[in-house]
């Protein structure tokens, strides 16, 4: 499983900031993220690309 940051975030055009992604991880509406060290947090690729999917499929009207 690969480990996305903040810029593999930006390169796949999610270009929310800090507190929006926060509060979208609280919310429910995007996968939640862990903890590396410290400060440092990363997504699991494979739950960003189905997030992305449903997006599209959202969209298109067809079931995720």
């Amino acid at each position: 499983m690969k480990i996305l940051d903040r810029a593999d975030l930006e390169a796949r055009g999610i270009k929310y900031s800090a507190s929006q992604l926060y509060r979208k991880e609280r919310e429910g509406t995007f996968p939640r993220a862990v903890r590396l060290s410290g400060v440092r947090k990363g997504w699991a690729e494979n739950e960003i690309d189905d997030w992305i999917a449903a997006r599209f499929a959202e969209r298109d009207g067809t079931p995720a």
